[in-house]
């Protein structure tokens, strides 16, 4: 197999990986947000994530992560700050929604990414991505119709979360261009963890862990906030941001499939078109962008070397 068909091939298998880890970090999260506040999770969460960053930058000697420059660190900080919002909006929904239909409507701050960078970055949007953007507004307009009381207010913080998301999504982008993307993780996470504990503390209330929430609590501290993204960023080494968001956006199915299998917690039929018309067209808006990034293959005509359009 040719080189660069073994890195594409690598950079599909860490994009999968990255999906599934999600995945799977959202079913514990919902087993452990029965017993425990999204506060007090979230807390815990990052903190298992932000001490399994240290023996991984020892392990490959990268001593540069522990001597950060002071934009990165005021880059990690702003980042973490503004997760602070999405990840209790997410995971105060999580608690009161089905899993599967709050994968399905995390999914909306990718398309509010893709409205900010519109309006902030002027980024150009073909039609073939407007119309995935409008296929995937009609689905999760299906997915939030007719919820009331502790589910509507957890579709209400989805909402919210998603908002945060797509936010954070500009200041990334914006960010990674000058600081490696990995540190800039691991600040987040240790700035997360720190004003989680914090907030929780002195303002939401804490308690500690109990014994049979301390496993559930390191696996998804170390498949979140680390595996997860240390995948995410190995695959993002290998293709195009939108081919690695195309195969990451599978996570939803995949939560939609362990919710079934674990919980026995079926969607409504209209929840799931809505959640499959979502995932569609967040596929079909990313895959017109990778296309329309992507050079132009070369052919050979009479005159030498033609751009194939």
């Amino acid at each position: 197999m040719e080189p660069s068909r073994q890195r594409e091939r690598a950079g599909f298998l860490f994009a999968l990986a990255s999906a599934a880890l999600l995945a799977a970090v959202i079913l514990i999260a919902k087993t452990l947000l029965r017993t425990m506040t999204p506060w007090v999770f979230t807390a815990y969460f990052f903190l298992v994530g932000a001490v399994a960053y240290p023996p991984y930058f020892l392990a490959r000697r990268d001593a540069l992560a522990f001597r950060p420059a002071a934009g990165a660190v005021r880059a990690g900080a702003v980042i973490g700050l503004c997760d602070v919002g999405y990840t209790l909006g997410y995971f105060h929904g999580l608690q009161q929604l089905n899993p599967a239909v709050a994968a399905f409507l995390g999914h909306t701050g990718e398309v509010l990414a893709t409205l900010f960078g519109l309006i902030f970055l002027r980024e150009a949007m073909s039609r073939a991505e407007l119309r995935g953007m409008g296929l995937a507004l009609a689905g999760l307009a299906l997915v939030t119709a007719r919820f009331e009381g502790a589910s509507g207010s957890g579709v209400g913080s989805m909402l919210v979360a998603a908002v945060f998301f797509a936010v954070n999504a500009i200041l990334i982008k914006r960010y990674t261009r000058r600081y490696d993307p990995i540190h800039l993780s691991f600040y987040r996470t240790v700035v997360l963890a720190a004003a989680m504990l914090a907030l929780s503390a002195s303002v939401l209330g804490i308690r500690a862990p109990r014994s049979n929430e301390w496993p559930l609590l390191l696996a998804a501290g170390v498949l979140g906030p680390f595996l997860n993204y240390l995948c995410f960023f190995s695959a993002l080494a290998r293709l195009e941001v939108s081919r690695v968001n195309v195969i990451r956006v599978s996570y939803s199915v995949l939560v939609l499939a362990g919710t079934i299998t674990l919980y026995g917690q079926v969607p409504t039929t209209r929840q799931i078109v809505g959640g499959l018309g979502v995932v569609a067209g967040i596929v079909w808006m990313l895959y017109a962008r990778s296309r329309a990034l992507s050079p132009p293959a070369r052919t050979s005509g009479p005159d030498g070397p033609v751009a194939r359009r």
